[in-house]
């Protein structure tokens, strides 16, 4: 079975390959980060930075490619895509032009790949969202070549593979194997989440110790990150091998933000270019948390008539943009949710506190603007950011997200959840899938609907741990152990196994 695998090319997924190859996986493209390679594969390595702006593909690959006729692309599709781009946009320098002529070259590109070398599986790491893989997944669904995907889910360190986009996960019987793991997930899955014992998601955690760091703080000022950057490509510039130029050159996903005018390409950048970019960034963000602020109130959840809670995802990031499908733009969310509500019921809506993290590039998600239009909506409230979210699920009538982990809150605390996209809990009965246009419904029933049954240890065993597996796919724990490469290997195994009989 000939593979296309999108993965860091790193000892974990080599070892995972290696371990594979009995079942007949033979990667023949691998298209990812180089990071610890301990050994080569025999197949094409194209590296993801590079994938990002088409550079390093198969030489001659446009002379060789077939026309490709896009009508097969779907209007959300095509929507998603621009959309993605937001993520390499550093100073808003894209325009519709050039993102739609990326799109076009990207499909062609992968679909050529998929022809010319036999592609029988295409294989992600993760689900699908960068310039290059959302296109090579597109192309390969239209070529009914076969998909497998591993998707994160809120609970730390558990992951599920499913074969579509935002699709239910495969089931692999491995809950045997993961006995003695169940009383833990029911305690990082349950109990933290419950209005009494509530604690910050463990992802939120790691974001908010790391914001505290005085790097972020120096690289993003306007009177100290010039010095910052300079001094620290110097430092760079004594290590043995370094030359002058490659010290103050940027590196890895800079390489790849476009932060220039003209064609999009791995650009030439210095540490002075991306210490504009930072500058540049802070301040819009600075800049977008004064407007929500201006037009957002200190609310009281237990004082508020009836109302229904929408919680906004940080943007850019793969939990609305693919996964969220039709759902992506939360402002026009927003906006429907607010022309369903009966008379009487307020929207409360709350900004995600990541959008303005140092850290992040949330300044790509949002726009100057798009506080001021949403506060217009009369039955609207926007809710400031220093009100507990879970204070805010515990008070309403329900709980409308995208794919968040405040719709799995509120199915822990027995409250009405819905969701509009692949939520990671979206298996559980409790879970409601909510569209545009079964919306005025389902949110009118909801009001008056009867608490949700409570989550059990034995719904976690049959709608997530059948399903599930935990291991540190992605280097996040620090954990990428032998045992994690074997535990992968078999629930890999196991859900094609599974699904196939």
């Amino acid at each position: 079975m000939n593979v296309l695998c999108s993965a860091a090319k790193n000892k974990f997924w080599l070892d995972v390959f290696d371990q594979l190859k009995g079942s007949a996986f033979k990667p023949v493209y691998w298209v990812g980060s180089n990071k610890v390679v301990s050994k080569k594969t025999n197949c094409f390595f194209h590296d993801v930075w590079e994938a990002f702006s088409l550079q390093g593909c198969v030489p001659g690959w446009e002379a060789k490619a077939d026309s490709l006729s896009l009508s097969w692309v779907t209007r959300v599709e095509y929507y998603n895509y621009l959309k993605i781009l937001d993520r390499v946009d550093g100073s808003c320098y894209f325009s519709f032009s050039e993102r739609d002529d990326l799109f076009k070259r990207q499909l062609a590109y992968w679909s050529f790949v998929l022809d010319n070398f036999n592609i029988d599986l295409v294989f992600f790491s993760n689900t699908p969202h960068l310039p290059y893989d959302y296109p090579l997944y597109l192309c390969a669904r239209r070529k009914g070549v076969k998909v497998l995907m591993f998707n994160v889910s809120s609970v730390a360190g558990w992951n599920y593979i499913t074969e579509e986009l935002g699709g239910g996960a495969l089931r692999s019987d491995f809950v045997e194997e993961n006995a003695n793991l169940i009383d833990n997930l029911y305690f990082e899955s349950v109990e933290k989440f419950i209005f009494e014992k509530h604690q910050q998601p463990w992802y939120m955690k790691a974001q908010s110790k790391r914001q505290k760091s005085l790097r972020l703080f120096l690289e993003s000022n306007k009177y100290a990150s010039v010095p910052y950057h300079f001094f620290g490509a110097l430092f760079k510039f004594l290590k043995p091998g370094v030359s002058l130029k490659l010290a103050f050159s940027a590196s890895n996903k800079y390489k790849t933000i476009k932060c220039y005018e003209g064609f999009y390409r791995i650009g030439k950048l210095g540490v002075f270019d991306i210490s504009r970019l930072k500058v540049m960034q802070n301040r819009k963000k600075k800049e977008l948390k004064g407007e929500y602020s201006s037009f957002s109130s200190k609310l009281v959840p237990e004082s508020l008539c009836k109302f229904i809670y929408f919680p906004l995802h940080y943007q850019p990031e793969l939990t609305t943009t693919p996964l969220g499908g039709e759902a992506s733009d939360q402002f026009y969310v927003i906006r429907e949710l607010s022309k369903a509500l009966p008379d009487g019921v307020k929207l409360v809506v709350k900004e995600h506190p990541s959008q303005y993290a140092k850290m992040l590039y949330g300044g790509q998600g949002r726009y100057l603007g798009c506080w001021e239009a949403i506060s217009h909506l009369p039955n609207v409230l926007l809710c400031d950011m220093s009100v507990p979210s879970i204070s805010l699920i515990k008070h309403a009538e329900g709980v409308v997200t995208i794919t968040g982990t405040a719709g799995w809150e509120a199915i822990v605390n027995r409250k009405t959840s819905f969701h509009f996209g692949g939520a990671w809990y979206q298996n559980f009965p409790q879970a409601n899938k909510l569209d545009f246009d079964n919306m005025r419904s389902k949110l009118v029933s909801s009001l008056n609907a009867p608490n949700a049954s409570p989550v059990e240890s034995a719904d976690l065993c049959k709608y997530f741990g059948n399903y599930a597996i935990k291991a540190d796919i992605h280097g996040l724990f620090k954990k990428q152990s032998r045992e994690d490469v074997l535990r992968t290997v078999n629930y890999i195994k196991r859900s094609i196994d599974t699904n196939a009989s």
